[in-house]
């Protein structure tokens, strides 16, 4: 091989390898665009108003289980004293409108009463009731904005390191 052809085919070498490179940038983006869930790809429901979401948080009698701190109180004649879920207030981590929608339409995808051994959550210890078929698709999404609204994010303490 002479070294025309050796640097050539370098050079070649050295080409394909960013071109490759840059393709696996862009696959990358593509997948980390297109989010986790394919299941949610082109979902999107229509704009909520906080203010019904209120409306239809106490029409629901979400405060059966549910308050939100210095705004809604658990009912005190609660069918279910023994539990209490608070809602909102400050968190280290904003709940997305998806998990926000999942927890109202799926309860037992996200709320459980018990977590056995094995740190995975069962879907049948749920006891929030399943309101499907009880809510309209409006009531959904402006109890979502509503629910959206009452978190605050509050960043996680801040411990100083001290040299000694």
């Amino acid at each position: 091989m002479r070294i025309g052809q050796a640097y050539r085919l370098c050079r070649w070498e050295k080409t394909m390898s960013k071109r490759v490179e840059s393709g696996l940038l862009i696959a990358l983006a593509v997948v980390m665009a297109s989010g986790c869930e394919p299941q949610a790809r082109g979902f999107a429901l229509p704009p909520g108003d906080a203010s019904a979401g209120l409306t239809a948080f106490r029409e629901l009698q979400c405060n059966q289980c549910h308050s939100i701190p210095n705004l809604i109180k658990k009912r005190y004649d609660s069918l279910y004293p023994e539990v209490e879920v608070v809602l909102g207030g400050p968190v280290q981590r904003i709940k997305t409108y998806g998990q926000l929608v999942t927890a109202i339409i799926h309860p037992g995808k996200a709320v459980t009463r018990a977590v056995p051994e094995s740190g995975m959550a069962d879907e049948d210890t749920s006891i929030m009731p399943v309101y499907n078929g009880a809510m309209t698709v409006e009531q959904l999404v402006n109890l979502t904005t509503f629910l959206q609204e009452t978190y605050e994010l509050s960043p996680p303490p801040y411990y100083p390191m001290v040299m000694h």
